[in-house]
């Protein structure tokens, strides 16, 4: 396919798809030759992948707020709902040419996670059904090659899905019917703890932090009902087991690693005194 056509199916126009060019990454997969956006550029997600003429895209960006009372109500004008967040590594998977291929946050296809996948989840019917779909899921348990977190309801490795997006346009289906899809389809998905007014959610997701920080688990992601606003607050538990493993390897993380679980436990801390 000529560059043309993928910057109409990106949505921008020729020079802004010419200055994105410079950015792009080439790689391939076995014979399968692709491009992708490595690193955030302005129009266009981080993992945007252009591959066979096909567009798949990145997963935006999701903001983060230190404070629930005050990063919901900025964040949200409606209901909110309140999903788990997993400590593991995401892919995006879809299916090209008849083939399952998982991708990373960057956009590079990984090879580990395209391999096992099969035996993880059965998605087959799912792709029938809607070929345009990009499962979004985590990878999470003690056998993951890297992120490694204990949980105790998974032995070895196991994939959850968190998200269900148009792959050409990245648009999402709503919180409802993604879980109905995913429920039918037989797919595992991360726990919904429940949906809740703007007005309770704050407390309400205080609650449920307090609950997984005591089991030492990662924190939640919150949606509006539509799907198409996100926010997520991690536990305490999370940022000290982070920084615990950051300061016995002191030079193999980089500043900005620790300087935001840092930032994340002084705000934390200013909370408990004031």
């Amino acid at each position: 396919m000529g560059d043309t056509e993928y910057h109409r199916k990106l949505g921008i126009g020729t020079s802004a798809f010419e200055a994105l060019e410079d950015h792009l990454e080439r790689r391939a997969y076995g014979d399968l030759e692709y491009r992708h956006v490595p690193d955030y550029r302005r129009g266009v997600e981080r993992g945007t992948v252009l591959i066979a003429g096909e567009v798949v895209r990145g997963f935006p960006k999701v903001p983060r707020t230190l404070v629930l009372e005050t990063g919901i109500p900025t964040q949200f004008d409606g209901p909110v709902a309140v999903e788990e967040k997993l400590n593991g590594y995401n892919v995006r998977v879809v299916r090209l040419a008849g083939e399952q291929l998982a991708f990373t946050r960057s956009g590079m296809v990984c090879p580990f996670t395209t391999r096992v996948l099969g035996r993880l989840v059965d998605l087959e019917e799912l792709f029938e059904d809607h070929p345009e779909a990009m499962v979004c899921g985590e990878i999470i348990g003690p056998e993951n090659p890297y992120t490694a977190h204990d949980y105790p309801e998974v032995d070895s490795i196991a994939f959850r899905a968190f998200d269900w997006r148009d792959r050409r346009t990245g648009e999402p289906l709503d919180v409802a019917e993604r879980r109905e899809r995913y429920e039918r389809y037989g797919v595992p998905q991360t726990r919904l703890f429940g949906e809740y007014a703007l007005e309770d959610a704050a407390s309400e997701v205080g609650r449920i932090v307090a609950e997984l920080d005591a089991e030492g688990r990662e924190g939640v992601v919150l949606r509006s009902v539509d799907a198409t606003t996100l926010l997520k607050y991690t536990t305490a538990a999370s940022t000290r087991s982070d920084l615990a493993y950051a300061f016995s390897l002191p030079f193999d993380y980089g500043q900005a690693f620790m300087f935001r679980r840092l930032l994340r436990e002084g705000f934390r801390t200013c909370l408990l005194y004031t």
